[in-house]
């Protein structure tokens, strides 16, 4: 695995989201700070404009934007589906039994770290974990 795609509004928090994807593996961080931009990142590599990232960590909530939106649109397209994809945020546990209707593999607030999100990327990587 090498390309991490990141999806994250915050600059402290796309800075935790590197390190963690330095930890787990990935050589490369694709780095969008809007639903829309990272959208049109994925639409590039659908296309073969770029290539598709090896992995997603996303944020759900961006003020206007909804990372809800971008959890839909993977759904619908089967190459997006086989992208393991690991939500990172601030909102409440409720939202995990949402995302899990989305087949996500890994569900992580903020709040529980570094390590923690660093080891749920492994783990969406191995294919060992599926919320």
């Amino acid at each position: 695995m090498s390309r991490l795609l990141v999806v994250e509004d915050h600059a402290k928090d796309m800075r935790v989201a590197e390190q963690a994807g330095a930890g787990a593996g990935f050589s490369e961080v694709q780095k969008h700070l809007s639903v829309r931009s990272a959208l049109a990142h994925l639409e590039e590599g659908l296309r073969g404009d770029t290539a598709l990232p090896d992995a997603m960590l996303i944020d759900l909530d961006f003020g206007q934007e909804s990372g809800f939106e971008l959890l839909r649109i993977r759904c619908e397209n089967p190459r997006l589906l086989k992208i393991p994809l690991v939500v990172w945020t601030m909102l409440g546990p409720e939202n995990q039994q949402i995302c899990s209707l989305f087949r996500i593999h890994g569900y992580v607030s903020k709040w529980e770290g570094l390590e923690v999100l660093q080891q749920a990327l492994k783990e969406a990587i191995a294919g060992t974990s599926e919320v």
